[in-house]
């Protein structure tokens, strides 16, 4: 690798550091116990340890399977001589890549990568070319895991070859609540070829962590103790599936070691393979879908026999109210008169309809609210307060003194009454209401036990 170009104000010479520890995938044995405090306990891994398996995440062969424009633009840089197999870092840190789940600048994840994971990649400071499509930014990386001689070997390459190697997990620990805890926590429950050395293929087994809600999406979810994992190989798969199978039985005692196992035995963790995990969603779904129809079945039998008095009073209770059916206009409160002198005039039908109603003074104007009359023409419409003056005024110009008379008075009611009140002003027709609302209101004594002129019209009628 040729050296690289460093600028000046950076390169100045400073007291030495030394070299900080490259990153470590095998699980180290537990330390002795200390007689520590809360505040006192061993920290977690740090991020800077976390960048190395996000980016062999970012980078798996899985990746660029599901993402072509990833795949494409990578080509497009490596194809050319000059850039030495060198891509833009800055490719894999936009969503739904994992690296871009660190949320960091670009200088601090390349500053990361060039002092724990030099076996893992190369990287090299770059001027961004015009060329490229993408942000290039400041750093360009080449993967060594891609030119390993068996990097493609047992690869998949469909989406049903995939599946084969991806598992479904359960209750994973808490501490896996990142893509790097809970892939740190997996490969500590794999078999290792070797524990004290640190190969590329350990940091390619797994090819992707995804929750399963988020399996179609662009971005990637939070882990809830749950995930998919897709793996290498179908050995890794088939291995992590018999070591913790998805019907064991949960263990309350033991396992209270700091590595993976003891923690996987602590928290119940179980896996299936993904074959098996769609099979029992199918069942689920149709287990639940029989339940509901069960549960509408059993109701739809229950109720006629429970509920038929009820059902019949709740019937009754839910039909509308008469005044809620009501027409906006005040019924059977119209009368059409014919035969009319045509020389007449509005106050000499008010009075004459008043006598008709033995009324006089203001009370015909309780009664009568308007005398609808054209000059010159032999008929008109009276609007009375009340369906009472309305019954009586047809009654004393069909049975009473008047009935032989030429005048004749008829209720108008139906379609033709509605035709008649469509043509009244709006608020015309709400005063009608209203009035004759109050006029049925102060009506109901009198009928209960007032005057009795209602009971001696009625026996005038049968005279």
């Amino acid at each position: 690798m040729s050296q690289l170009f460093v600028p000046r104000k950076v390169a100045r010479p400073g007291p030495a550091k030394p070299s900080a520890p490259r990153a470590t995938l095998s699980v180290a044995p537990a330390a002795a116990p200390v007689q520590t405090s809360a505040a006192q306990a061993a920290k977690p891994p740090s991020d800077t340890d976390d960048y190395p398996l996000l980016l062999a995440l970012s980078l798996s062969e899985y990746r660029l399977w599901i993402n072509p424009e990833l795949r494409m633009d990578i080509e497009r840089c490596t194809r050319v001589r000059a850039n030495d197999n060198f891509f833009p870092l800055s490719y894999i840190l936009s969503p739904p890549s994992p690296l871009s789940s660190a949320d960091v600048p670009e200088a601090v994840i390349a500053k990361a990568l060039r002092t724990t994971a030099t076996e893992l990649v190369d990287l090299r400071m770059t001027i961004p070319s015009a060329e490229h499509k993408r942000d290039a930014g400041s750093f360009e990386i080449r993967p060594k895991f891609w030119g390993a001689a068996d990097a493609d070997k047992g690869c998949a390459k469909t989406r049903k070859d995939w599946d084969a190697r991806t598992a479904y997990v359960e209750n994973l620990p808490t501490q896996c609540n990142s893509l790097a805890a809970t892939c740190r926590f997996l490969l500590g429950l794999l078999p290792h070829a070797t524990s004290s050395k640190v190969t590329l293929d350990d940091y390619t087994r797994i090819q992707n962590i995804v929750s399963p809600e988020a399996e179609d999406g662009d971005a990637p979810r939070k882990l809830s103790g749950f995930a998919l994992i897709t793996f290498k190989t179908v050995e890794d798969l088939e291995t992590l599936v018999a070591g913790w199978p998805w019907a064991r039985r949960r263990e309350t005692e033991g396992g209270h070691g700091d590595n993976s196992k003891d923690d996987a035995t602590r928290f119940g963790f179980r896996a299936c393979s993904k074959v098996q995990w769609d099979e029992l969603n199918a069942e689920y779904l149709a287990y639940r879908a029989r339940l509901l129809r069960e549960q509408v079945a059993t109701r739809d039998a229950e109720q006629p026999v429970q509920n038929n008095a009820a059902s019949a009073a709740e019937r009754l209770r839910t039909v509308p109210a008469p005044t809620e059916a009501r027409p906006n206009y005040p019924p059977n409160c119209l009368v059409f008169v014919r035969n009319l002198d045509v020389g007449t005039n509005k106050t000499a039908l008010r009075t004459l309809f008043g006598t008709a109603l033995g009324l006089e003074g203001k009370a015909i104007d309780d009664a009568i609210d308007y005398v609808d009359y054209t000059k010159g023409v032999d008929s008109c419409h009276l609007r009375l307060t009340s369906t009472t003056h309305a019954t009586a005024l047809v009654a004393y110009f069909t049975d009473g003194p008047e009935a032989q008379g030429k005048a004749k008075a008829e209720l108008v009611t139906g379609t033709r009454e509605a035709v008649y009140w469509e043509r009244v002003p709006e608020r015309v027709r709400v005063q009608a209401v209203k009035r004759a609302l109050v006029i049925g209101e102060e009506e109901e004594p009198e009928q209960d036990g007032g005057t009795g002129m209602g009971r001696e019209r009625k026996r005038r009628k049968r005279r």
